[in-house]
């Protein structure tokens, strides 16, 4: 037999970006600019949605939607806020663009809760990707459009019958993992929540998530 010592774990070190808070800083005007300073947010996590697109055959402004899967509703999004964003028949010329989020958002978006958020902060915007909100980017512009289209697939409410809680939700995993995922995402709004995927399995080849909050979790 062999006895293998090792040495008590010390305390947890957090690297720079998990010690700090999200900064509310000014976002550049440029779509690439946006999606730079954004990144070290979004891009760590499996289950983020980023689709870039072009508003409209005249203007032909760079654009880019960010959400988070199953948590919006991807029918809505496509049929009442994709499709009339690139079918926007409007000008595009500079003195447009600076007001262009007003345009559209009366008269090209067809869902009820738009709202017109100031995209100098990002920490507000941050908050509300992982809130589950729709956030719309354009190029040359210095606000984005939010959306609030929640949807997605819900579980049922319905208790697994081999863990049975006296206090708490009755909701209980399934087979889907996008639907798991999403599921933690509406009981924990934090962007330090981070979604990793993988396969497992030669054969098998298994889809599976494994998930963290990074100021908390040991690198």
């Amino acid at each position: 037999m062999r006895i293998i010592s090792r040495k008590p774990a010390g305390p947890i070190q957090k690297t720079s970006a998990d010690q700090n808070s999200i900064p509310e800083a000014d976002l550049p005007l440029t779509i690439e600019g946006k999606k730079e300073m954004l990144a070290p947010f979004l891009d760590k996590n499996a289950d983020m949605v980023q689709r870039s697109f072009v508003v409209g055959a005249k203007a032909k402004i760079m654009a880019r939607a960010i959400y988070l899967n199953q948590i919006v509703d991807a029918d809505v999004f496509n049929l009442h806020v994709l499709e009339p964003l690139m079918e926007y028949d409007g000008p595009g010329d500079e003195a447009v663009v600076s007001n262009l989020i007003g345009l559209i958002s009366v008269s090209s978006l067809r869902v009820g809760q738009v709202q017109v958020q100031k995209a100098g902060n990002l920490k507000e915007v941050v908050h509300h990707i992982f809130d589950g909100l729709v956030v719309i980017l354009l190029d040359g512009c210095p606000e984005v459009i939010v959306v609030d289209i929640h949807g997605g697939e819900y579980r049922t409410v319905d208790e697994p019958p081999g863990e049975r809680t006296a206090r708490g939700p009755r909701e209980g995993f399934i087979e889907s993992l996008d639907v798991n995922i999403a599921m933690i995402r509406r009981r924990l709004c934090d962007p330090k929540l981070v979604v990793k995927k993988t396969k497992i399995g030669r054969r098998t080849r298994t889809p599976v998530a494994y998930l963290y909050i990074e100021d908390i979790a040991s690198p």
